[in-house]
């Protein structure tokens, strides 16, 4: 078994939507590849510590506002990675290519340049869903709990996302590739003591905050590590 690297990546997010996206140098593997800026956790270092002097390096900025996201595995030929991904809502500073490296600006669900990096296929489908969830996403279903643990593989629709109430749950919807997961009551307040511990380690997919909670706990859920809020009307 292969040793799993540890590494962090930012997604920086303009107040307009867009994300960036940095190609990887020359003498790197997969040299011309885009990807999310980021690099390697050194040893006793922590992931936000990480990010930080990652985009300093890279990039010649200083993170103000980061908050946890989706963390996913990914085997390269020539590694094995765990990539812990942030949301990167602040910064000081002006992009520096100290590496080489090209930036460019691009909307979800319109990445004009390529080849992209493999493990981020997943992220980029994951930016097209809004902050704050009020119907099923796009042409899709959104399942509750029970079905999905019945389930052996993922119902072949574009968009499918479920709403779960335990990590068991959770980490079925996340066996199951699903696009997002609702964590929560629908009329009861969210125990964000559970939701915290529902995400311990990290979520491969997009998971939103659910009870009693609207736009302006966007932040404070986003702080928790969920992709967003969904709104009690939205039902199954």
């Amino acid at each position: 078994m292969r040793k799993i690297v540890e590494v962090v990546a930012g997604v920086l997010l303009a107040p307009d939507g867009r994300f960036l996206l940095g190609s990887r140098p020359a003498g790197k593997p997969y040299a011309g590849y885009w990807e999310f800026p980021g690099g390697k956790v050194e040893i006793g270092e922590t992931a936000p510590a990480a990010l930080a002097r990652e985009l300093d390096e890279e990039m010649g900025i200083v993170v103000t506002a980061a908050t946890p996201w989706l963390t996913r595995h990914h085997d390269y030929e020539h590694a094995s990675v765990r990539l812990r991904f942030f949301r990167v809502d602040g910064w000081r500073g002006e992009f520096q290519s100290r590496e080489g490296q090209a930036f460019v600006w691009q909307w979800p669900g319109r990445v004009d340049v390529a080849p992209v990096l493999p493990a981020n296929g997943p992220i980029l489908k994951a930016l097209q869903l809004p902050a704050l969830l009020g119907a099923p996403h796009g042409d899709g279903v959104l399942l509750d709990a029970g079905r999905v643990m019945t389930l052996e593989r993922r119902p072949d629709l574009p968009w499918v996302g479920a709403r779960v109430h335990s990590r068991a749950q959770l980490e079925q919807a996340a066996r199951l590739e699903l696009d997002y997961a609702l964590f929560g009551s629908v009329g009861a307040a969210l125990d964000w003591a559970a939701f915290d511990a529902a995400l311990a380690g990290g979520m491969p997919i997009p998971v939103y905050a659910q009870g009693g909670l609207g736009a302006p706990d966007l932040d404070l859920a986003h702080r928790h590590g969920a992709h967003g809020v969904a709104l009690d009307a939205l039902a199954c």
